[in-house]
C-alpha cells in the first residue's frame, strides 16, 4: 500500500470513529486537509492504478463504509489550526515537526472537522465512478401534520416517560420528522418502545410511515448510534417499556 492508500485509509478510519464516538487521540497538524490539499491528494490516489477495473473495485469498497455514516453539513474545508505543544526548549526531549504539532481536539472540533469533509469525499468518489446523482430524493413527499394536537401530545408523552434527551425538546422531534429542522434527536427510550411510539403516531401526519422518520437520520438511539429503518422495523416487543403511560396519553389525545 503506497502513502496515498494509506492516508486515504486514515482518513476513512477516522471519519468511522468519530461517527461511532470512539477516542480519536490526537492527530498531526498534517492530517487535516484543507478542500484543495484533499483534492490533491485523492487525485493522487486515483493516479495510482493501474487499471480502471483496480480502481472501481476500490472506490466501491470505500464507498461502502462512507455511505454508513452521517454528519451534519458543515463549512468545506473548516480549518483546525496548529497547536504547538512542544515541551520547553530546555527539554532534553527533541520532537520532529510531526510531533510538534499533534492536536488533542474536543470531540466537537473532531466533528466538525469530519463533517467538512466526509461528503466531499463520498462525491469525489462517486464522480470518479461515474455515479450520477438522483431526484429520487425530491419525489418523496415530507411528512405534514394532519393533526395539530400532536404537539400537545408529544410534549405530554415527554414530560410522561421523558423519551427525549435532555437537549432535545418535542418541538425539535417534531420538526426534525416533517423536515423542517436538521437537528440531531438523541431518545432515553429503548428502540422497541420507540417503534411502539411511532406505529401509534401514524393517524396524526400525512405521507408518515416508520421508514420516513428513519430516513430522516436525524435520530438517535439511547446508545448514540443513528437509527435506521431496518433496526427500527425490527425491534418490536410484546409489551415496551412505558407502554400502559403511552397508551393512556395517546387516548387522552385521541
Amino acid at each position: 500500500m503506497n502513502k496515498h492508500s494509506q492516508q486515504i485509509k486514515d482518513i476513512i478510519e477516522y471519519l468511522v470513529k468519530v461517527y461511532n464516538n470512539e477516542h480519536v487521540g490526537k492527530k498531526s497538524q498534517n492530517f487535516f486537509k484543507s478542500i484543495p490539499k484533499l483534492d490533491i491528494l485523492l487525485n493522487n490516489y486515483f493516479l495510482q492504478f493501474e487499471n480502471n477495473d483496480e480502481e472501481n473495485k476500490a472506490l466501491v469498497h470505500k464507498l461502502e463504509a462512507l455511505n454508513k455514516l452521517s454528519f451534519n453539513e458543515n463549512k468545506e474545508g473548516y480549518t483546525i489550526y496548529k497547536e504547538d505543544i512542544d515541551p520547553s526548549e530546555d527539554s532534553p526531549v527533541k520532537l520532529s515537526n510531526e510531533q510538534k504539532f499533534r492536536l488533542n481536539l474536543s470531540k466537537e472540533e473532531h466533528l466538525r472537522y469530519a463533517s467538512s469533509i466526509h461528503k466531499h469525499i463520498v462525491k469525489s468518489f462517486k464522480d470518479k465512478l461515474g455515479i450520477k446523482p438522483t431526484n429520487k430524493a425530491k419525489e418523496i413527499k415530507d411528512i405534514t401534520v394532519r393533526d395539530k394536537k400532536v404537539s400537545t401530545l408529544l410534549k405530554q408523552l415527554n414530560l410522561k416517560i421523558d423519551f427525549l434527551n435532555e437537549n432535545c425538546s418535542h418541538d425539535d422531534f417534531l420538526n426534525v420528522i416533517t423536515g423542517k429542522s436538521k437537528k440531531n434527536i438523541y431518545l432515553n427510550i429503548p428502540n422497541g418502545t420507540f417503534h411502539y411510539i411511532l406505529q401509534k403516531l401514524k393517524r396524526y401526519f400525512f405521507n408518515y410511515s416508520i421508514t420516513a422518520v428513519a430516513n430522516t437520520e436525524k435520530i438517535h438511539s439511547s446508545k448514540g448510534t443513528i437509527l435506521t429503518p431496518k433496526n427500527i422495523l425490527n425491534s418490536p416487543i410484546d409489551y415496551p417499556k412505558h407502554k400502559d403511560i403511552i397508551d393512556i396519553v395517546f387516548f387522552e389525545n385521541n
